[in-house]
């Protein structure tokens, strides 16, 4: 028998400020006004439009969000200079939109501009079709060709959901899982340059690059060949954000390997990068978690590392770095630990399904 077909879920993302509960004159409530002309476009109960006023009384205001916006199919951003200055919008909610569409889930990320926002907010959310057309704010329409503006996009929104609800009924549940489990996986590597200097007189490669190139050559005998390890080979300890390109291997990575030693924790920045593994990993993947896996190049001092890693069982590299300088060896411990690190992800993506 056909499956009842989906009911699509839209998330609302707004700043409080755009929604204010006396306006002054002049102000417009933006949530209200957009919200009544997503419901006029849909019939009742087709879809679910959510936004964070229905949660009830009561209810664990960040878990219920997170969840929210993990499985919506549409996610709406009410873009605002209110909006594109919220921590919340940008640390946390954005990056869960931004990291299921690089593991290639069907969310579609649809900013609307509410009123002017400078340029910098704007660069947020420059990467995507901004409505209305070439990012003109709603405000600076008139009145009805706010109203005419504000039903294209209602009407484009509804479009969108019939896609989805098209698309969910041409494929069985035994072919996307079949889709699953044929996807490519991500690894992102979180190290300390310093650690991949290579010694005077030996390979061109640093440690951690020799130590990734082996990892992919392990995955590869296990039937992974198509996955990716990553790693930034420009990284810089004077670097003062993450580039583009890093940013985007961060968001799409389905696991996370934290090379730790004593310059890792010494640093400041690599102590800011594993913050926002940390972070991302909760953000992402929620109670699935454990994504991390940790591996020690040299021994550290246990109280300088997070308790999120101290609670996963590590592996330690150092106990036989010799390997690396000594070529001549066909097998040490260096290897061992390479092989249980690979059977450890192996593991968990049987457990993920």
């Amino acid at each position: 028998m056909r499956p009842e077909p989906k009911k699509p879920l839209i998330v609302v993302s707004y700043a409080h400020n755009d929604e204010p509960e006396h306006p002054a004159d002049g102000e417009v409530k933006w949530l209200s006004f957009v919200i009544d002309f997503l419901e006029a476009a849909f019939r009742p109960r087709a879809v679910e439009i959510w936004r964070d006023r229905l949660m009830p009384g009561g209810t664990d205001w960040e878990p219920e969000i997170a969840q929210k916006f993990r499985a919506c199919d549409i996610f709406i951003l009410l873009v605002s200079r209110y909006s594109m200055k919220s921590e919340y919008v940008l640390d946390k909610e954005i990056p869960i939109i931004r990291g299921r569409q690089a593991k290639g889930e069907k969310v579609h990320f649809y900013p609307l501009v509410l009123t002017p926002t400078p340029k910098a907010g704007l660069a947020t959310v420059r990467d995507k079709n901004l409505r209305p057309r070439n990012g003109k704010p709603l405000s600076d329409f008139s009145p009805n060709e706010r109203l005419r503006q504000m039903s294209e996009a209602a009407d484009e929104i509804a479009e969108i959901a019939a896609t989805i609800v098209a698309g969910e009924s041409i494929f069985s549940a035994n072919a996307e899982e079949a889709r699953a489990r044929t996807k490519p996986f991500r690894i992102f590597i979180s190290y300390s340059r310093i650690d991949d200097t290579p010694p005077p007189g030996n390979p061109a490669a640093g440690y951690v690059k020799h130590f990734r190139n082996q990892l992919m050559w392990e995955l590869r005998q296990r039937g992974h060949a198509d996955s990716i390890v990553w790693m930034d080979a420009d990284k810089s300890e004077l670097m003062d954000s993450w580039s583009n390109v890093a940013k985007e291997a961060l968001l799409e990575a389905d696991f996370f390997i934290v090379v730790l030693s004593k310059n890792y924790l010494q640093s400041e920045w690599c102590k800011k990068e594993l913050e926002e593994i940390i972070l991302l990993e909760k953000q992402l993947y929620g109670a699935d978690g454990r994504r991390i896996f940790p591996v020690y190049k040299t021994p550290v001092p246990m109280e300088h590392v997070p308790d999120t890693l101290k609670n996963v069982n590590g592996l330690m590299l150092y106990n036989d770095m010799s390997e690396y300088y000594d070529r001549g060896r066909a097998k040490s411990e260096f290897f061992l630990v390479l092989s249980e690190l690979t059977n450890a992800i192996d593991r968990r993506l049987r457990e993920l399904g």
